[in-house]
């Protein structure tokens, strides 16, 4: 059959029999949907050129299964993300609820429900360890419950590079997030969570008789079951590159798909009798698996090249590849909106373009090549790219195939023989310590160009496929890491000034141009309230969730000096996790402050490499952008009066940090510097009215105010007359409660441009 569209000679060689054709249905029906839903014109025209091709060559049957694919797929997602959000009302309603989704962190319990027919996403607050206990040894007993509670909203990120929750319930198909005030317990078990039940009492089974480490392994690669205990080996395997191996390969899938296949040839039955039992097997399997976007491509992959092998069809690796993800697309019309699905799909479509390997070492060298086609991608999401992800790719996809995923299957089994047990789970122990503790040498190797926008990912991984299919295959790396190096360097010529949204805190960035020299002011941090044992919840540090992102997606890896105001915890709460995650050069504090305990305590915890100084009035910080320290004038133990204050000019332009500094050091600050003008004010204390002084703002004269505060805090921060202090004296306001961050950024001919938001 001709081909419709030409394509170039370099791809001759590829496995394209082009036998049915359904990449061009495909191409149209992904890029009809997601051009609607998210509103992109290019998309759409890409669409309409296939379509009009296809009505062009004749191919009536492949237009109008392109048309019925996008009605399905339009039917669910399109409508589901355009559907009327929520009431914030008080309701009382039926939830019915996945036993394998309940997570219990402390006194917080979150799980996944369904509410007339909607999916949602629920909390309860736990009243008491005896209640915790229940729902951790017997969650199916409360798969249905008669709730009382609201739907709450959930914010959007508030800074650049963050996560953005809300984007990631739409994406997911969340109706919303359901706070639950009280329940009760109904009686009679739902049908429709068997499977789920299943999957929880296998999870249960493995986390009791095994040890905590082999449980970990044995949930994540048997069960694809990642809780909090996950997530202390998850940094590990994704600095080195090698996440994808638990996450979105699907490689328990094909094994253990393959061990049913094996066992039912064994039992000598025919194509015939076989077939329905392994299509049900295969999609148990599935269930138990749980149902990520990895298990869906990779289960449907095998059992439609199982169907077309036995029934003796061919079709080329993209046609596969086309079918699944349109079986995907109308099962989850949201396939290519969330994070697993693309980075699954993007690997599997890549795959198809990497040549057959005639030796080891050439294999090798193509599974570099397929990494390095993948860091656009990486760069544009992770904000970096482990160096060496494809060889340990290479390397660890044996290991995980031939010891560890047998391993873990032959752990399961065994605890349902516990004599057996100690025998095997002690040496098990012993080899997942061993790769953990190699690949402690290796999380370093990566490269830092922060984030970059999705049209230069498909720029270069077209750009990059080309070359890889031509003689210039030498040129993909200089594509894929070039490219983005270029765009890092372009879009950071010069500084930048950044007010980072930490809530109810206190968080400044400031950047030299190319990030030569990076300077942070405060950390944040959270204040956290005494509670039960069992009430406590492991949580990531606050920054995690927004100066580290920022920082990352800048490209930034190094701090070249992050100064301390003062001592309290919303404003140095998350020092140790950001001298743990970057590279920290200088700390600077005020003298005297290491004499408060509370201070001293994390000083001490600093890394080795970290250098400790003490500063007073009159020192300079930096030296790219200098900033100036203006008090205090003597020792102190780090409090509020204490705060260091700290000028800086760029350009033309002025800045003034004052900590949560009282009106008596204001006043003091305009006694001994009265010549002192400011352009941008950071308001001292989060706006409280201990701070803002009318005479200090009378003669620093600032043009505008930020104000870092937390959204509803405690405190009622900023308070009324703080805020009639600057708008008597015609300052504008900016509050990181109402815009998120703030930032400055300085462009060609020293113009300077303000953005609000993420």
């Amino acid at each position: 059959m001709k081909n419709l569209l030409p394509l170039p000679n370099s791809f001759k060689h590829c496995d394209f029999s082009w036998i049915n054709q359904i990449a061009y249905c495909t191409l149209f029906t992904v890029c009809s949907y997601y051009g609607l839903v998210l509103s992109q014109l290019i998309l759409l025209l890409i669409a309409g050129y296939v379509f009009i091709y296809l009505l062009y060559a004749r191919k009536v049957t492949l237009c109008i299964l392109s048309l019925i694919v996008l009605i399905l797929c339009l039917g669910s997602g399109y409508l589901q993300r355009h559907q009327q959000s929520p009431s914030s009302q008080l309701l009382q309603t039926e939830c019915l609820i996945y036993p394998d989704s309940v997570t219990v962190n402390g006194d917080l319990l979150t799980a996944d429900g369904r509410m007339k027919g909607k999916l949602v996403r629920l909390q309860i607050q736990l009243q008491s360890e005896n209640e915790q206990q229940k729902w951790r040894m017997d969650a199916p007993s409360f798969t249905r419950l008669s709730c009382t509670g609201r739907f709450q909203s959930v914010n959007t990120s508030r800074n650049q590079h963050a996560f953005d929750y809300e984007k990631y319930l739409q994406d997911k198909n969340y109706f919303g997030l359901f706070v639950v005030k009280k329940y009760r317990v109904l009686s009679g078990s739902a049908w429709q969570t068997l499977l789920s039940q299943l999957r929880f009492y296998c999870i249960k089974q493995v986390r009791e008789q095994l040890s905590r480490k082999a449980s970990q392994y044995v949930q994540a690669l048997v069960f694809g079951y990642k809780n909090q205990d996950f997530q202390e080996m998850q940094s590990l395997y994704s600095m080195s590159g090698i996440l994808h191996l638990f996450t979105i390969s699907g490689m328990h899938v094909i094994f253990f798909l393959g061990l049913f296949d094996y066992f039912f040839r064994r039992l000598h039955l025919s194509f015939a009798q076989r077939m329905l039992p392994f299509i049900v097997c295969a999609l148990t399997a599935m269930f138990l698996f749980g149902i990520s976007m990895s298990v869906l491509r990779a289960t449907f992959t095998y059992l439609l090249t199982y169907l077309l092998n036995h029934l003796s069809i061919k079709l080329s690796r993209l046609d596969r590849f086309s079918i699944v993800l349109l079986i995907l697309m109308v099962i989850f019309p949201n396939t290519l909106l969330v994070l697993s699905g693309q980075l699954s799909l993007l690997v599997s479509f890549l795959l198809i373009f990497i040549p057959n390997a005639k030796s080891k070492w050439q294999s090798l060298l193509f599974m570099q090549y397929l990494h390095v086609l993948t860091a656009p991608f990486l760069f544009c999401i992770f904000f970096q790219w482990p160096i060496l992800g494809g060889i340990l790719t290479a390397v660890f996809s044996y290991l995980f195939t031939f010891l560890l995923l047998p391993y873990c299957f032959g752990l399961f089994l065994l605890t349902f023989i516990p004599p057996l047990l100690p025998f095997f789970n002690l040496p098990f122990d012993w080899i997942v310590k061993g790769i953990e503790y190699s690949l402690q040498f290796l999380v370093n190797f990566q490269l830092h160009f922060g984030t970059i926008p999705s049209w230069l990912v498909g720029i270069c991984l077209i750009l990059g496929l080309l070359f890889l299919q031509s003689s210039y295959h030498y040129l993909v790396p200089i594509i894929c890491l070039f490219l983005p190096f270029l765009y890092f360097s372009f879009t950071h010529l010069f500084a930048r000034v950044t007010f980072v949204d930490v809530g109810q805190g206190a968080c400044s960035v400031i950047q030299s141009a190319f990030n030569q020299e990076v300077i942070v002011i405060d950390t944040g941090g959270k204040i956290t309230m005494e509670k039960k044992g069992w009430q406590k919840r492991k949580s990531k540090p606050n920054c995690n969730y927004s100066l580290v992102p920022y920082l990352k997606g800048e490209g930034i890896h190094r701090i070249d000096a992050l100064v301390l105001s003062h001592g309290d915890m919303d404003h140095m709460g998350d020092l140790l996790p950001i001298c743990e995650q970057f590279n920290v050069k200088k700390v600077y504090v005020t003298k005297g402050a290491h004499h408060n305990e509370k201070i001293n305590r994390r000083l001490k915890q600093l890394p080795k490499q970290t250098k400790l100084y003490e500063v007073l009035a009159n020192q300079i910080i930096g030296h790219k952008i200098p900033l100036q320290v203006l008090a205090p004038s003597k020792a102190g133990l780090g409090e509020n009066k204490d705060s260091m204050v700290l000028y800086t000019k760029i350009h033309t332009l002025s800045f003034l940090w004052t900590g949560d500094l009282p009106k008596e050091g204001e006043i003091e600050l305009i006694r001994k510097y009265p010549t002192l003008k400011v352009d941008i004010l950071h308001v001292g204390h989060h706006g409280s009215h201990t701070s803002t002084d009318a005479t200090f703002i009378q003669q620093i004269r600032p043009q505008m105010a930020i104000i870092s505060v937390g959204e509803k805090n405690r405190y009622g921060h900023p308070h009324q007359q703080t805020i009639q202090t600057l708008k008597e004296n015609h300052v504008q306001i900016r509050r990181t409660d109402q815009l998120g961050m703030i930032q400055y950024r300085w462009h060609f001919s020293s113009h300077i441009k303000e953005y609000l938001g993420h």
